[in-house]
């Protein structure tokens, strides 16, 4: 299809952003093309689930990478401990055998393997009293469990866009969706989870609370009672704590909802 007119002027104008020449190009078109105005509310409708459906499952995955980034450096240097100067960043702990170790064999080890590899170095090499860790390694490894299931149900379950779930989600003036629904296939069976604001601040929660209880642990291999307690102290956020939390990443907004 050649481009009209209006879609050269469009790409020519350089006082426009990327994203402000996608929303003209792409409405030019649709309008341009004979579709029925239905068709094109519903084209518009999924856009916008789309748009928050990708900052919410961004936002979760790159927390879990950094989650599971943690995890690795602290068993890393579980088999090639430091007596470096702990200045919180668990990954400059690591010397070249760690590096090492976490770059070629860790890195191709998936996050449930990991998790049963931390409690047993942990055990093995007795790094710790295991009756003063015990409780807080069977919180970690649930919570883990959790974030690996959770990360997992949304990097592989595809958004749905049917008009009658487009029907059900609130809309936001010019911010998207206040929710957004996803197909689950598992056992044979097809399973529809909506993803609301409220769950995203239930999980990001939990993913908080394990990312502090593995700066507690290293904390504590390392020694630093007093760190160990800040970091078992942020562990606890309240639910306003962590909508703030969210606000600084962008998944959460106060705007009132327009339907």
């Amino acid at each position: 299809m050649e481009p009209s007119n209006i879609d050269i002027e469009i790409i020519k104008d350089n006082s426009l952003s990327l994203k402000e020449k996608r929303v003209l190009f792409t409405e030019d078109n649709l309008e341009g093309d004979g579709m029925d105005n239905e068709r094109i509310q519903q084209v518009k409708l999924a856009s916008a689930a789309f748009s928050t459906s990708m900052i919410s499952r961004g936002g979760i995955l790159d927390f879990s990478i950094n989650i599971e980034n943690t995890l690795t450096d602290i068993i890393a240097w579980c088999f090639y401990p430091t007596d470096y100067n702990w200045d919180g960043y668990i990954y400059s702990q690591l010397d070249e055998k760690g590096i090492i170790l976490k770059a070629t064999l860790l890195r191709q080890i998936d996050f449930n393997e990991k998790t049963k590899i931390l409690k047993d170095i942990l055990i093995a090499k007795k790094l710790l009293p295991w009756n003063d860790i015990k409780t807080l390694i069977n919180n970690i490894t649930k919570d883990l469990d959790h974030v690996r299931d959770f990360r997992n149900m949304l990097a592989h379950s595809p958004l749905d866009i049917s008009k009658v779930t487009l029907d059900t989600l609130k809309y936001k003036k010019g911010e998207g969706t206040e929710d957004f629904v996803i197909i689950q296939y598992k056992k044979g069976r097809v399973i529809k989870q909506k993803i609301d604001q409220k769950r995203i601040q239930d999980e990001m929660r939990i993913m908080m609370r394990v990312m502090y209880r593995l700066i507690q642990l290293f904390a504590l291999l390392k020694g630093d009672i007093e760190d160990a307690k800040v970091s078992e102290s942020l562990s606890n956020l309240s639910n306003e704590e962590t909508k703030e939390v969210l606000k600084g990443l962008g998944l959460w907004k106060d705007e009132k909802m327009a339907q």
